[in-house]
């Protein structure tokens, strides 16, 4: 508790953030696409309240249009739409003062723009068009209602994992969302333990030493566990994953 008393975002780092995000959107304009406007929003730990004070900031840009109609402004499939459309926005940020350390990722599943805010250093995740994370945050008020423990052990492991360097995702460590699901997993189908200390323990026992990686995947809702079967179909070199609950054997 001292430490999550230490760690806890406070009213000034809240400030900080947001005044982030206003910079963010300045630059890139509200018109960025004639087609529709469009804002900067903040989705993942900052808005759930469960990021530490170091912590990457994700954020996304989404038109009118694409929050109403579920109209993009561009193509995701259109490669080269989507790279100039990164790039173009990674060049407003530098040549207004905003970014730094600047890195366009324009082929990815979900292409972003990654950058150092110039003034706080904070990192920042800019993606475009996509309100996946933006609806999960109901998600994370739910779950933060039904496991009031949750937000102190999330709290443990993401400092566990930063002092580790294991938390950065592209360079194969753990994100905050799979943080937050496998914490909420783990108190989903474990007993209550009797206090804070046994919890993060715990945790750090179910996932060393007794959860299969290779074998056993989590599902949310309906909390289980779900064995992975993975089956070489012949003549081929692919695999095909079959899944069913985990019955502990």
């Amino acid at each position: 508790m001292d430490f999550y008393d230490f760690v806890r975002p406070n009213q000034h780092e809240h400030t900080v953030r947001s005044n982030v995000i206003k910079r963010i959107e300045n630059a890139i304009g509200t018109r960025h696409f004639p087609s529709s406007t469009g804002h900067v929003l903040c989705f993942g730990s900052f808005p759930a309240g469960l990021y530490l004070p170091t912590a990457d900031m994700d954020l996304v840009y989404v038109t009118e249009d694409f929050q109403k109609y579920e109209e993009p402004a561009f193509n995701p499939d259109h490669k080269r739409q989507v790279a100039d459309t990164l790039f173009g926005v990674s060049r407003k940020l530098r040549n207004r003062g905003v970014a730094v350390d600047v890195t366009v990722i324009h082929k990815a599943k979900v292409p972003i723009v990654k950058f150092v805010d110039s003034i706080t250093g904070i990192k920042v995740d800019l993606s475009f068009e996509n309100l996946s994370g933006i609806e999960a945050q109901a998600t994370y008020q739910k779950w933060k209602e039904e496991y009031p423990d949750m937000v102190y052990l999330v709290a443990l492991v993401k400092q566990f994992l930063a002092m580790r360097g294991l938390n950065d995702v592209h360079l194969g460590g753990l994100g905050g969302f799979s943080i937050i699901c496998i914490c909420v997993s783990y108190m989903q189908l474990q007993p209550k333990p009797e206090n804070l200390g046994n919890l993060f323990l715990g945790f750090l026992d179910y996932y060393g030493n007794n959860f299969n990686l290779a074998r056993q995947r989590i599902v949310m809702d309906p909390p289980e566990l779900v064995e992975k079967v993975c089956i070489a179909c012949s003549g081929c070199r692919s695999h095909i994953i079959l899944e069913k609950p985990f019955n502990g054997d």
